[in-house]
């Protein structure tokens, strides 16, 4: 992912904070077989929120949307349903501190 200014392959600068050109690039990053390798390589046997076994996910801690990366400190297993809660509430932080 491109920052500080960098060009990307179309000779654009994406726009942090989601804007159009930045989106379908992160969605890119987060579906298809090299997402399923660094799920299947991070992902652990529970929740570490509240030790849930079941439907669990990869969350990012520092959102891909805004510099975060698929490396192993930025990631963080999570049963679905805490993933929603933690996801709404680094939105939430993200638009009201990260993103202005």
């Amino acid at each position: 992912m491109t920052s500080g200014g960098a060009k990307t392959k179309l000779g654009r600068t994406p726009r942090l904070g989601g804007g159009r050109r930045l989106r379908p690039a992160v969605l890119k990053q987060l579906h298809g077989a090299s997402w399923e390798k660094i799920r299947d390589l991070h992902l652990d046997d529970e929740c570490a929120i509240c030790g849930d076994p079941d439907d669990l996910c990869l969350h990012h801690i520092i959102p891909i949307l805004t510099g975060g990366t698929n490396d192993s400190y930025n990631l963080l297993t999570l049963c679905r349903q805490c993933h929603t809660r933690t996801e709404w509430y680094t939105r939430e932080f993200t638009e009201r501190h990260l993103v202005e």
